[in-house]
C-alpha cells in the first residue's frame, strides 16, 4: 500500500474518532426496562410457541410423524422430541431476556399472570399449557386445540390454510399491538393501545385470513359431524346463525365461513391476553378507576369518579376544551358514607350536541380528562352514532372489543346490563350478596383498560340485567 494511501486511510480514523468525541453520549430509550422486555418478549414466546406446535400438529395431519406423537403440552409431556427442543428453547430465551431486564419488583402484570411475584414466577406461567384459573384460557395451545380436530377427519391441504392463516393473523396483531405498547411506554405516543392504525393493520390481516382460507377449502370442509373441535369452536356450527329470508330458520352462513369467524375471533382473543400480559397499561393516576359521565340529556350530564381520599372533598371541572383554558363550570363534591368513596354529580346548564371535558381534583391528585357529548335537542332531527354492549364478566377479561367500539368516535355507549357478574366466581373468586362485595365487583371491573377507557370517552347509558344479582332472575 502507497505512502499516499495510508495517510488517507489515517486521516479517516482520525476524523472518526474526532466526531465520536463529539458526538452527544447515547440516551437510553425512555420507559420501564422491565416493561418494554415484557411487551416484546412474551409476545414473541407466543408465537414461536404457536409455530412450533402448529408445525407438529400439521405433520401428524399429513402423516409424516406418527398419530401417536404428542405436540400439545396441554395433553402431556410433548413426545416429539423436534417440538419439545423447540419449546424448550424459546423458554429458555424468554427467561433470560426478563432476567436481564427485570432485576427489580415486576410491574402489574395482565390478568393472565397477575399473581406472579418474580421472572421465574412469570416464565413459569407464560409457558405453561393455561394460565391462572381465573381467567378464561386463551393462549397458542387453546387456538391450536381449536384448529386441529381431536376426532374425525379433513382434508390436510385445507387444514394446512387454516392453521398458516391464523398464525400470520395471530402474528400480526401481536405486532402491531407491541409497536404501539412499546411507543406508549415510551412516551412517543399517548392515549391508550391499539390505536387507529393497530386497527388498520388487524382489519387488513383479517382480510388476508379470509382470502387465505377461502383460496384453500371448500365450503364444505369443516361440515362432517363426525369433526371434534376444541373450545370454543366445538360449536360454532350453531352458534354462528344467520336466519334466512320469509320466516325460515335455515342458516345463511356456510360452516367454513362460521368455523373461520369462530378461529379469527379466537386468534384475536389469544393475541389480546397476550399483549395484556406484560403491559395491561395500568392507570397512572391516583384515581385509579378513572372516570365516567353519562346519562346524558341535552343539556345535563352526570359525571362520576372514586376518590383517592374517601373522606377528602374534592373539585369538577367541566370546560369546552381538553386543556382546560375555557372552563364552563367548577363544582365542589364529597362522597356520601356508605359509597365507597365515589361521586356523582348531576350537573346542569349545558349545550345540545356540545362535547365537554371534564375533570376531577382533589389536593394535588388531578383525574385522567374525561369526554362526553350531550345529547341534541329534542327539536334538533340529526343524526347519533350508538355503540351497544353488554356482560362484563371477568373472568374474560380483557374486554378487548370495547377497544374497537372507542376508536368509532360515538356519539354515546348503551351499556345494557350485566355489568358485573355477583353470581359468577370463576373471575374473583367470590359470590357477592353484601354491598362491600358489590362495590368490589364494581372496583374490579374498572383495573381492565378497554371498559375504563370507552368509559372516559364517551357518554355511558347504562341499565342493569340479570348477573348484577342471580342468573335468569325473573
Amino acid at each position: 500500500m502507497s505512502a499516499k494511501r495510508l495517510s488517507w486511510s489515517a486521516l479517516f480514523i482520525y476524523g472518526i474518532g474526532v466526531l465520536a468525541l463529539l458526538l452527544p453520549p447515547k440516551v437510553e430509550a425512555a420507559g420501564d426496562p422491565c416493561v418494554l422486555a415484557l411487551t416484546k418478549s412474551v409476545s414473541k414466546y407466543v408465537s414461536q410457541r404457536w409455530k412450533a406446535i402448529s408445525k407438529c400438529e400439521q405433520l401428524k395431519a399429513d402423516g409424516k410423524i406418527a398419530d401417536t406423537e404428542n405436540c400439545r403440552p396441554a395433553d402431556g409431556p410433548v413426545t416429539d422430541a423436534k417440538t419439545a427442543n423447540s419449546l424448550s428453547k424459546a423458554a429458555t430465551k424468554l427467561e433470560t431476556k426478563l432476567s436481564k431486564k427485570c432485576t427489580g419488583p415486576l410491574p402489574p402484570l395482565g390478568p393472565d399472570c397477575n399473581t406472579a411475584a418474580t421472572v421465574t414466577d412469570l416464565v413459569a406461567c407464560v409457558t405453561a399449557a393455561a394460565q391462572e384459573p381465573d381467567v378464561a384460557p386463551a393462549n397458542a395451545d387453546t387456538l391450536l386445540a381449536a384448529i386441529y380436530p381431536s376426532a374425525g377427519s379433513m382434508d390436510s391441504t385445507c387444514l394446512k390454510k387454516i392453521s398458516k392463516a391464523a398464525g400470520s393473523l395471530l402474528k400480526k396483531r401481536i405486532s402491531s399491538m407491541s409497536k404501539c405498547q412499546t411507543l406508549r411506554e415510551k412516551g412517543k405516543i399517548s392515549g391508550a393501545c391499539p390505536d387507529a392504525k393497530v386497527l388498520a393493520d388487524v382489519t387488513k390481516a383479517l382480510e388476508k385470513f379470509e382470502k387465505k382460507v377461502l383460496a384453500g377449502c371448500s365450503m364444505t370442509a369443516v361440515s362432517s359431524p363426525d369433526l371434534v373441535f376444541g373450545e370454543p369452536c366445538d360449536l360454532f356450527i350453531s352458534s354462528v346463525y344467520n336466519r334466512a329470508a320469509g320466516g325460515s330458520i335455515n342458516n345463511t352462513i356456510p360452516p367454513l365461513l362460521r368455523f373461520m369467524r369462530c378461529v379469527s375471533d379466537l386468534t384475536a382473543t389469544v393475541s389480546d391476553h397476550a399483549n395484556v400480559l406484560g403491559n395491561p397499561q395500568p392507570p397512572t393516576s391516583p384515581f385509579a378507576e378513572g372516570v365516567a359521565a353519562g346519562d346524558a340529556t341535552d343539556t345535563a350530564v352526570v359525571f362520576w369518579t372514586r376518590l383517592p381520599d374517601p373522606n377528602a372533598p374534592a373539585t369538577l371541572e367541566i370546560a369546552i376544551d381538553p386543556d382546560f383554558t375555557n372552563i364552563v363550570q367548577t363544582v365542589s363534591t364529597s362522597s356520601p358514607a356508605g359509597a365507597d368513596g365515589t361521586v356523582k354529580e348531576d350537573v346542569g346548564g349545558l349545550s345540545p350536541s356540545t362535547v365537554y371535558y371534564y375533570r376531577f381534583t382533589q389536593g394535588s391528585d388531578v383525574s385522567p380528562v374525561g369526554r362526553v357529548k350531550t345529547a341534541p335537542a329534542p327539536t334538533d332531527a340529526v343524526p347519533v352514532r350508538f355503540a351497544i354492549t353488554g356482560d362484563a364478566n371477568p373472568y374474560f377479561r380483557p374486554y378487548s372489543v370495547l377497544d374497537v367500539l372507542r376508536l368509532q368516535d360515538v356519539d354515546g355507549w348503551f351499556y345494557i346490563g350485566d355489568t358485573v357478574y355477583s353470581d359468577d366466581d370463576r373471575g374473583d373468586g367470590f359470590i357477592a350478596d353484601q354491598l362491600a362485595e358489590y362495590q368490589q365487583k364494581h372496583r374490579e371491573s374498572r383495573v381492565d383498560t378497554p371498559l375504563r377507557e370507552m368509559m372516559r370517552n364517551f357518554a355511558t347509558y347504562v341499565q342493569w340485567d340479570d348477573h348484577e344479582s342471580v342468573n335468569d332472575i325473573s
